[in-house]
């Protein structure tokens, strides 16, 4: 398609130079529109890859603090119901800040499904357990204070 495109810039600029009449705007104004459109492209990919530092930068804080805290390892692929309900945790807390559910299963190996599951439980969970409540507060007020902002959705 673009071979098209080339072809016939360069008939336009054939009859034009034919009848003596050179265009030299339109060679500018094509150069310009290509310039545009590759720092346009630079900056677009600079802006996602700036992104999703931030968002790696974040979901390592939110592991980080959450081991911390609840004295556990979250990357650790084990059916301890401790580690379990502190994934569940990082899950539930990462969701409302905008990850989606299955960036937030890449980061610890799972499915999109088993982070819905997890998210579906500890908000049941949560409103039975006041001491997994109180714990889940707490977390999110530390997130809060390191910089981990909520997202505005």
């Amino acid at each position: 398609m673009e071979l098209n495109n080339i072809e016939v810039e360069y008939e336009l600029v054939e009859w034009n130079t034919k009848n003596n009449y050179k265009d030299y705007n339109f060679f500018e104004t094509t150069y310009l529109k290509i310039c545009f459109i590759i720092i346009y492209i630079r900056v677009f990919y600079k802006n996602i890859f700036r992104l999703k530092l931030k968002n790696q930068i974040m979901k390592a804080k939110a592991v980080k603090l959450i081991n911390f805290h609840l004295l556990v390892d979250i990357t650790e692929e084990t059916k301890i119901d401790k580690i379990k309900i502190a994934r569940h945790i990082f899950y539930y807390l990462m969701s409302r800040r905008g990850f989606s559910k299955s960036e937030l299963g890449r980061e610890l190996k799972q499915s999109h499904a088993t982070v819905i599951h997890a998210i579906k439980t500890i908000e049941n969970d949560m409103v039975y357990d006041k001491k997994l409540a109180l714990n889940i507060e707490l977390i999110n007020a530390c997130f809060d204070n390191n910089g981990i902002k909520k997202s505005k959705n």
